[in-house]
């Protein structure tokens, strides 16, 4: 367990994961698991914590590529010009939207031509209650 300020840690990205180790570090048993973050609006999809060696490891894997390979199969199927996101996605942008749009390049089967561009919405993270409150207005 991380009392000690003096705690060591080593960070570092391996692939889509991002690795922390907390050297010479105990995990508690009842901390040892995998954390299903992917509904908190995060870019994150998962938090995984463990002992590795002496250290305690966190592994925190990014779902931003899952998100882009949705965009794939998106243009594909409705060919867009353009896909606009909104919600809480949006407040990790600067993280999630190179990703999304690197996979999106990745896709042998659209051309450059025909490559939708990704946009953030205006409306942030707050597009959902705009639009829940918009929708209340016109059905009430």
């Amino acid at each position: 367990m991380v009392s000690d300020i003096g705690t060591g840690i080593d960070i570092r990205q391996q692939g889509r994961q991002v690795v922390v180790d907390f050297l010479n570090t105990n995990v508690p048993r009842n901390l040892v698991r995998r954390l299903d973050v992917g509904d908190f609006a995060t870019p994150v999809r998962y938090v995984d914590t463990f002992e590795q060696a002496s250290n305690a490891r966190m592994v925190v894997e990014r779902a931003a590529r899952y998100m882009g390979l949705s965009l794939i199969s998106l243009t594909n199927a409705i060919d867009p010009e353009l896909f606009v996101m909104g919600g809480g996605v949006t407040r990790s942008w600067s993280l999630v939207a190179p990703i999304m749009l690197a996979t999106l390049k990745s896709s042998p089967f659209i051309k450059p031509a025909r490559r939708p561009r990704l946009l953030r919405a205006r409306l942030g993270d707050r597009a959902g209650q705009v639009g829940a409150v918009e929708w209340a207005r016109i059905n009430q």
